[in-house]
């Protein structure tokens, strides 16, 4: 997880360092042509510029649920063969989680610079914005697709390996 973490803060740092010393403040360019533009904004609030100068708010609420996080994720239904997905998602929440409270705290903003014109949903935003949309929804979507699976392996587990072996599993016996 803090591999990951590490390697998508980077990545974030790089890539608003970039943007900020040869972009000018709101200077456009189109990267792929009706895709995807570079335009270099200064947020200072949330996503679609909610709490707009509420640095602080900002700051502490972002803090929180980057540490919380972690805690909340081991909770989810990822095994078998997605068992790497928890530390994975994570590393990349959390990653860029701090990414922005770090500029946020340090500059009172952050740099947004990613548009995608066929979205509309989307406004501006950066990589840190992308991993934790990324990772967010790989979390639903293996949430929703693995959510019941813990459950029905706990509760028929003598079932399963009975199953595995050859033999039907036996039925409960009548009540009465």
């Amino acid at each position: 997880m803090l591999a990951v973490a590490a390697v998508v803060l980077m990545a974030d740092f790089a890539s608003k360092r970039a943007v900020h010393e040869s972009v000018a403040l709101g200077e456009r360019h189109e990267l792929i042509p009706g895709l995807l533009v570079l335009t270099h904004v200064q947020n200072t609030g949330a996503a679609y510029g909610l709490l707009a100068g509420q640095r602080w708010l900002l700051v502490i609420t972002a803090a929180v649920i980057a540490a919380a996080t972690p805690l909340l994720l081991r909770a989810l239904p990822v095994h078998g063969r997605f068992a790497w997905a928890g530390p994975v998602l994570t590393g990349m929440i959390v990653g860029g989680a701090v990414g922005n409270i770090a500029q946020r705290a340090l500059r009172g903003y952050v740099t947004d610079f990613l548009q995608t014109p066929p979205i509309p949903l989307f406004q501006v935003f950066n990589l840190a914005d992308a991993s934790i949309s990324v990772a967010v929804t790989a979390l639903l979507v293996l949430t929703f697709l693995l959510g019941d699976r813990p459950a029905r392996a706990s509760a028929g587990a003598s079932g399963a390996a009975a199953e595995d072996a050859g033999a039907r599993p036996s039925a409960p016996a009548p009540k009465g």
